[in-house]
């Protein structure tokens, strides 16, 4: 997206170091829906862009996403782009990852096989949680979540919370 946002959006932006002024921008673009998103953390690996945070748009961007739809008020994101596209091209991946209460992803990293480990948190009873979840019972005052996206397969490959009786 290259329009400027009107509300609170992620830009993201790649800069060679070796170059001065407006020659040192490679790559940028905005993240964004007609609601509010905020970029909490960002990987880079491969060449790729992984960018996590939260939003609140229902029309927020998704491709081959995990979960194509606003859930609830705030849901975590995952975005992957390719900085050596440009416009839509640039995109690989973009899903929403959420419950029915608030979900944020705070961290992000990606793995040797390609995958994408999401640590975030959530106040979401019925955040997706996989069969070999470590911990799959919410605490009821908000959790720790951390999430492994599978993006080669589409699937959350795990999920667990992390959390006690307070926040």
């Amino acid at each position: 997206q290259t329009t400027p946002p009107v509300n609170n959006h992620v830009f993201v932006s790649m800069l060679d170091p070796s170059q001065s002024g407006t020659a040192s921008l490679i790559y940028s673009t905005y993240l964004y829906g007609s609601a509010n998103e905020e970029g909490d953390g960002i990987a880079v690996a491969k060449g790729l862009i992984y960018v996590t945070g939260w939003t609140s748009s229902t029309d927020y961007p998704t491709l081959g996403a995990y979960q194509g739809a606003l859930v609830s008020e705030y849901d975590a994101f995952v975005t992957v782009l390719d900085p050596t596209q440009s416009g839509g091209a640039s995109m690989l991946y973009s899903t929403f990852l959420g419950g029915t209460n608030e979900d944020y992803g705070r961290a992000i990293a990606v793995d040797a096989a390609g995958h994408v480990w999401i640590a975030g948190v959530t106040y979401s009873f019925d955040f997706p949680i996989t069969p070999n979840s470590y911990h799959p019972f919410y605490s009821g005052t908000g959790d720790g979540f951390l999430a492994e996206l599978d993006l080669g397969a589409g699937t959350l490959a795990y999920t667990t919370l992390l959390g006690g009786s307070s926040i």
